[in-house]
């Protein structure tokens, strides 16, 4: 149990109750003393039997100074003398309640990063799929015993991932390894809807971290299973009026979900699905969401961010509107000299240093409107992939624009194009493409493509490729204050004409 420093807490279970000690000196001082700590103690179990015992729940008894409180606790059940399961491999192991760590005959992964990217566990490839959720730290689930390595003939990084029970697999170098035995089910309940900032945030109790997908219902993609290439969901047009969270290993859900005069979602539903539970959140408009993400808090109770629409408001600006309240992320594409992205002919003007000089300019014009922007970077310096994904996660934007340059083996290519993953990302890769590709000579499109700054799920994400490095008239232009200050305005157009789109 977690209580105020210097409490009484016991615990009563099956009759006997204990009294829990207190991690930490107690502290009388209270200008440095703790607050909370946590406290502990250890029931003696009866002997298994031939058949199951339930012993009921526990309840926790608390007090400290005037105050006192109880809360009931999880249901303790032994199991039979030889209640075995067996598992998917064929194999035998025992089955308990709650993960016990160090027994048991299985793998169990866990994931230790901030949020780690799943792939099809079905599917012979290693493509990444607007499909597919992220699992936050601290999801675990059985995992196969070896590394699978898809080879990557073009590359020296091999990708090498661990299959999950649950039908997915994952980056081994995202998930600790150990064995265990975890809960054969769990049960989730929805304790609260509540708005949080720009966010809509639910909240559930879960017995078990259990791993869950996330996807847009009606939503179909232009040839996602194309063989023997990479995949392509590009979106035709945006068709998904529904997102399901599936809960896997799930045999009950519960909870109230109050959505009246929700910015997002009409109405939720819970829906049994197999030897899972879905919660379906539809959607008052077909198309009109804005990004989620999932963690757990200190209190071990799993959290969706939803992203509520940024509200703006007509001015008398240059672009017609004020963006007060709006968080914008720039990523200022590669940094350093170990990744200098695209080289012209002035070694000195790298691809790195350029998307700088644009996003300086980028954000100097979305201050002045009024947005806050963060910048992955602001200098030339290393800023890897996967902190450009945590960052964006942390700081949870409405939208972020990664911002490159482009090259190419034909030094005839030349132009503006900018890029999405997710579905609810095209409208704004399309509002940024219809202005800014008016300060470019050719017009090369915006698509669908799996950049890895572009697959997160919080918000709207694009990587914008403004102009060739590898074509003369381009690279002369994009060293120039003047195009680049051109480029900015037209960035920032877009935005605007974006966020003006989503308002209700």
């Amino acid at each position: 149990a977690t209580a105020r420093n210097g409490s009484i807490i016991t615990a009563t279970l099956n009759g006997q109750t204990i009294k829990l000690s207190q991690i930490g000196t107690i502290n009388n001082d209270t200008s440095v003393q703790q607050e909370f700590y946590d406290f502990t103690g250890v029931f003696k179990l009866p002997e298994s039997k031939d058949t199951p015992q339930n012993l009921g729940n526990i309840r926790f008894n608390a007090s400290c100074g005037s105050l006192s409180e109880y809360v009931d606790g999880g249901k303790i059940t032994i199991r039979a003398k030889n209640d075995v399961v067996i598992n998917s491999s064929g194999g035998n192991y025992q089955s308990g309640y709650g993960i016990q760590v160090g027994v048991g005959t299985r793998y169990v992964a866990e994931v230790t990063t901030q949020q780690a990217e799943t792939f099809d566990g079905s599917l012979i490839d290693e493509r990444s799929r607007p499909t597919n959720a992220y699992l936050p730290a601290g999801t675990v689930d059985y995992c196969n015993e070896n590394d699978i390595i898809f080879y990557n003939s073009s590359s020296s990084d091999n990708a090498i991932f661990r299959q999950l029970d649950y039908g997915k697999r994952i980056y081994t170098e995202d998930v600790a390894i150990f064995k265990a035995i975890l809960p054969e089910t769990n049960s989730i309940t929805l304790k609260s809807t509540e708005t949080v900032g720009r966010h809509t945030v639910m909240t559930f109790d879960t017995q078990w971290k259990a791993p869950f997908n996330v996807t847009l219902g009606n939503q179909s993609y232009k040839n996602p299973y194309k063989p023997n290439d990479r995949p392509d969901y590009t979106v035709d047009s945006v068709t998904f009026n529904y997102i399901d969270i599936e809960f896997c290993y799930t045999v009950s859900a519960q909870g109230k979900i109050v959505l009246d005069n929700h910015p997002v979602f009409s109405k939720g539903e819970w829906i049994k699905s197999g030897s899972n539970y879905v919660l379906r959140l539809h959607l008052k408009k077909a198309g009109s969401f804005y990004g989620w993400t999932a963690q757990y808090n200190e209190k071990n109770q799993l959290e969706f961010y939803f992203l509520n629409p940024a509200k703006i408001t007509a001015a008398p600006t240059y672009y017609g509107y004020r963006l007060d309240g709006v968080v914008i992320m720039l990523d200022p594409g590669h940094g350093g000299k170990s990744d200098p992205g695209a080289v012209g002919s002035n070694s000195t003007n790298t691809e790195a240093v350029l998307n700088l000089f644009l996003a300086n300019k980028i954000k100097r014009e979305l201050e002045n409107i009024g947005a806050t922007v963060v910048m992955t970077r602001t200098s030339n310096t290393l800023f890897h992939l996967y902190e450009r994904n945590a960052m964006s996660n942390e700081v949870k934007p409405d939208i972020f624009i990664s911002i490159h340059r482009n090259g190419s083996s034909s030094t005839s290519a030349n132009g503006y194009s900018n890029f999405y993953f997710h579905p609810y990302s095209k409208a704004l890769a399309k509002a940024v493409y219809d202005r800014t590709v008016q300060a470019f000579d050719d017009k090369r499109n915006y698509n669908y493509y799996p950049f890895y700054v572009t697959r997160i799920s919080c918000c709207p994400a694009i990587l914008t490729e403004n102009g060739f490095m590898t074509n003369a008239m381009d690279f002369a232009k994009i060293q120039t204050d003047s195009h680049n200050e051109l480029n900015a305005y037209y960035t920032v157009q877009g935005i605007v004409d974006y966020f003006a789109s989503i308002q209700q």
